[in-house]
């Protein structure tokens, strides 16, 4: 499902990339199962020899409102971006908080509608709790809110660290 949700997002093309090349080195096929349910993804990019590179993990469809999808985290320009699939597209005026509680506290944080709506990235603070606070997580609990709606969701997190050694192994650095 959230394979076909980032298809969908248009999140296969992000701003940072890496020659295909770079993919070849550790011969992953998108999507490659890892440890906790998480997904390696490539893509390629339309038009393009390079590649888009993520790691992706669905939301727990039985403790999750159906408008979130997943997580991503994937190569960007400037390190690792993080960003919350969702199913029903915002629009580009959208102006929706995001709050991610983990067993040890939560932190809100703006999210930035992407140009597809249909996905929400999150500020580098995100992506800094991800390589520290989250690592040892089993869980991520999401609460989406725009104006008069909210959307909820729990994310299962167990594996994170490995996903993302895995992540940064390929990715360029910043």
């Amino acid at each position: 499902m959230i394979v076909v949700a980032l298809t969908l997002a248009g999140l296969a093309s992000p701003a940072a990339t890496f020659p295909e090349t770079a993919a070849q080195a550790i011969q992953l096929a998108a999507p490659s199962p890892l440890a906790g349910g998480w997904l390696f993804a490539r893509a390629p990019i339309a038009g393009s020899d390079r590649t888009s590179v993520a790691l992706i993990h669905a939301v727990d469809p039985l403790r999750s409102d159906i408008g979130i999808a997943g997580l991503m985290l994937r190569c960007g320009e400037h390190g690792f971006d993080t960003i919350l699939v969702v199913v029903t597209p915002y629009p580009p005026s959208a102006t929706p908080q995001v709050t991610i509680a983990t067993g040890k506290g939560s932190r809100t944080f703006p999210a930035s509608v992407l140009p597809t709506g249909a996905a929400l990235a999150l500020p580098a603070a995100a992506s800094d709790l991800a390589w520290t606070a989250w690592r040892n997580e089993a869980e991520l609990s999401i609460s989406i809110v725009d104006h008069d709606s909210t959307v909820n969701g729990v994310i299962p997190i167990a594996g994170l660290d490995a996903g993302l050694r895995t992540l940064s192994a390929i990715c360029p650095a910043p």
